[in-house]
């Protein structure tokens, strides 16, 4: 699955896709060594979004 698939995908489950369930992803995507500015981009949360969205997955998680 390249990137813009995944960004497909997660467009499509946005709606359904709860707080613990995203982290998971985001994790899974940290793993696949996906960068967190990539993530953001993929995966728009409107209270989460740009640069806030990013620290607060720095503060959650210690990456960079």
């Amino acid at each position: 699955m390249n990137l813009q698939q995944l960004g497909l995908w997660f467009t499509l489950q946005q709606p359904y896709i709860l707080d613990g369930q995203f982290f998971s992803l985001f994790l899974q995507l940290k793993y696949m060594r996906v960068p967190v500015s990539t993530i953001a981009t993929l995966i728009k949360f409107p209270k989460l979004n740009g640069e806030k969205y990013k620290a607060r997955l720095d503060e959650s998680y210690g990456c960079n």
